[in-house]
C-alpha cells in the first residue's frame, strides 16, 4: 500500500512536470490549453493540420537531399551507404547522450519536488525510471 501511495505521489509530480513543459512548448504558437473556448479548439485542430502538412515537407525535403546524395555517390550500393549512415547518425547520437549524461545528474528536482518526495518512502527503482526520460 505504501508503495502504491509512494508511485502515485511520484506520478502526480512527474506529471505536473510534463504539463508545464507541455504548456511551455504550446506557448511558443499561441496556444493556451486551459481557454476552452471554441475558437481555441479550432486553433487546436489548425495547428495539428498545419505541423502536420510541415512535418511532411521536411520529410520531403530530406528525402530529396538523400537522393541527390545517392546520385554523389553511385559507385556505391544503396544499402550500403544508408547503412553507415545510420550507423553513423547512431554513433554519433550515443555519444552525445553519454557526453551531455556524464555532464549532469539524470534526476534533477526542484525544491518543491525535493520536500514532497522526502515526506513517504519511494522506492529508488521506480523514481529513476520515472524520472530519467526527462529533459
Amino acid at each position: 500500500m505504501i508503495k502504491d501511495q509512494a508511485k502515485l505521489a511520484i506520478d502526480f509530480l512527474r506529471s505536473r512536470q510534463e504539463y508545464y513543459d507541455l504548456r511551455y512548448w504550446l506557448a511558443l504558437v499561441s496556444y493556451d490549453p486551459e481557454e476552452r473556448t471554441v475558437s481555441n479548439q479550432f486553433y487546436l485542430l489548425y495547428l495539428i493540420i498545419f505541423f502536420t502538412i510541415w512535418f511532411f515537407m521536411v520529410l520531403i525535403f530530406a528525402a530529396k537531399g538523400v537522393l541527390r546524395f545517392f546520385q554523389l555517390a553511385s559507385p556505391m550500393p544503396a544499402i550500403t551507404i544508408v547503412s553507415t549512415l545510420l550507423l553513423l547518425s547512431f554513433v554519433i547520437f550515443a555519444v552525445f547522450v553519454f557526453l551531455s549524461s556524464s555532464l549532469r545528474s539524470p534526476l534533477i528536482f526542484t525544491e518543491e519536488h525535493r520536500y514532497l518526495l522526502c515526506q513517504q518512502p519511494v522506492p529508488s527503482r521506480y523514481l529513476v525510471f520515472r524520472w530519467l526520460p526527462a529533459p
